[in-house]
């Protein structure tokens, strides 16, 4: 059964009726750009609601706040069985509010939502794919589900030339429906450094030392260990480093107890889940991201916005991200001696931090504001309710 939902608009409004669809309001990159994403369309232009497929999540409860509908679709641990009845919740879901479009994020629920919009009829639907598809999607039989669902997907929308190659190696009937929206940033909320000298002291930072700061879930693809292990090699040639890592996940006490082994735990702050990552940025010299794989990571992004230093892992978007920019510098992924050469060098040198925050910073403005992510959704969603972008049969395979 759905959780009931409050009426939604009649058809004569003229609102283009918008349901965005995603597993949970967890705190987490795709998920915090939904939230961001549906906040900020105009609500003259679209009435705008939220699915949720597994359960509540960290943000719900402030997301309901804002006066945005948000339901929660079918609860379940996640299994081929669930998904069944995931398809089901979105089909009376979908048939109760009658949206003109539906956009998915993230595997499965993009494929789900796709195939919930055609059997109810008359949706255009756009599938969000965030990811190199490295997971579950890459392997039978949910490499089917996902293909199915694409076929019967208007419009695909990636956010980085990464994720659109990724997703057109494994399908290729996808090529001329991919659209590449990049994440958006909230320029206002990273550009002060106010809270810098009472953060510092909040985080047990003295003055003359240096946070290297991370954000991450404490997963094992962002590569927490590979910076705990390049930590080690900074500090042997930098005094006063401290690696702040601010995230939860199921990691942790791996983590810590890597930090214990390597005699580093003294120097590394574990935070947990924060809210305040703003405040974190300000307190940090330098933004480090270890990660193995990503789409178009949004943590990047706010340090740019900050005006941060960065190093970074050369993987999915994020040479995209830095454009022909130097905000940072770019190591290989799992190579942890390549990542403490440049924490060292940016460490060592406070002019080139300098530079390279305010290029960054600037990057960030030019190309990542939110007006302009939210332009380009609108326009993208409009052209769907409108017919302009159409779906193709289902049993095609190809464009």
């Amino acid at each position: 059964m759905t959780t009931p939902l409050p009426h939604a608009p009649a058809a004569g409004d003229g609102r283009i009726r918008l349901c965005l669809v995603v597993a949970s309001l967890d705190r987490g990159g795709a998920e915090s750009q939904v939230v961001e994403l549906a906040r900020r369309l105009d609500p003259d232009r679209f009435a705008v609601s939220v699915a949720l497929l597994t359960h509540r999540g960290a943000m719900f409860d402030e997301v309901c706040a804002t006066g945005l509908r948000v339901a929660l679709v079918q609860p379940g641990t996640p299994s081929p069985w669930t998904w069944v009845n995931w398809l089901r919740g979105l089909i009376v879901r979908f048939r109760e509010e009658r949206p003109h479009v539906v956009h998915g994020f993230l595997f499965p629920t993009y494929a789900l939502a796709a195939l919930a919009a055609a059997k109810v009829g008359g949706i255009a639907t756009a599938s969000g794919v965030r990811s190199l598809g490295l997971g579950i999607e890459q392997r039978f039989p949910y490499s089917s589900v996902e293909r199915i669902g694409h076929r019967l997907t208007a419009a695909i929308v990636g956010n980085s030339e990464a994720v659109r190659r990724a997703a057109v190696a494994r399908d290729r009937g996808v090529a001329r429906r991919f659209r590449v929206i990049h994440n958006g940033v909230d320029l206002a909320k990273y550009a002060s450094r106010a809270d810098r000298a009472a953060t510092r002291h909040e985080l047990g930072l003295a003055d003359g030392e240096l946070a290297v700061l991370m954000v991450a879930n404490l997963i094992s693809y962002k590569g927490h260990r590979d910076a705990l292990h390049a930590f080690l090699a900074t500090r042997r040639e930098v005094p006063g480093l401290r690696l702040v890592l601010a995230g939860a996940g199921p990691e942790e006490a791996a983590l810590r107890g890597l930090a214990t082994e390597l005699g580093v735990a003294s120097e590394v702050r574990f935070l947990g889940a924060r809210t305040d990552v703003p405040r974190l940025m300000s307190a940090a010299d330098l933004f480090l991201m270890a990660s193995h794989e990503e789409g178009f990571p949004n943590a990047v992004l706010e340090a740019m916005a900050s005006g941060l230093p960065i190093v970074a892992t050369d993987v999915g978007g994020v040479r995209e991200q830095f454009g022909d920019a130097t905000c940072g510098l770019l190591v290989a992924a799992r190579a942890p001696a390549a990542m403490a050469q440049a924490i060292v060098r940016l460490a060592r040198d406070a002019e080139l931090r300098q530079a390279l925050g305010a290029t960054a910073r600037r990057r960030a403005v030019a190309e990542f504001g939110w007006d302009v992510a939210v332009a380009r959704h609108s326009d993208l969603y409009e052209e769907l309710a409108r017919g302009g972008v159409q779906c193709p049969r289902a049993g095609a395979t190809g464009d």
